[in-house]
């Protein structure tokens, strides 16, 4: 996903200079977290999924990047995403 995302951000003109293992290492340096998305999901809240994947597939949309696996993961993601709402 990382990757596809850098791929999408190079095709909009960013060039990011921190590498995908870099970013990897330093969030295995925070240790034991839960993220603001895992604890909305807990919690029965809506994932803020927008600014997170869509807005990147759309990017993507735009720019002609392949992204497969950012596709794959919106999808999931919206499920859920309903599942929660629907539950609420």
């Amino acid at each position: 996903m990382m990757e596809e995302t850098l791929e999408v951000a190079h095709r909009v003109g960013c060039h990011p200079e921190i590498s995908v293992e870099k970013r990897l290492a330093g969030a295995e340096r925070t240790g034991e977290h839960k993220t603001s998305t895992l604890q909305d999901l807990e919690r029965g809240r809506p994932m803020e999924l927008d600014v997170l994947l869509t807005a990147v597939v759309e990017l993507a949309d735009l720019t002609g990047a392949e992204v497969p696996t950012l596709r794959a993961i919106t999808a999931v993601a919206d499920l859920l995403n309903q599942q929660v709402a629907a539950a609420s």
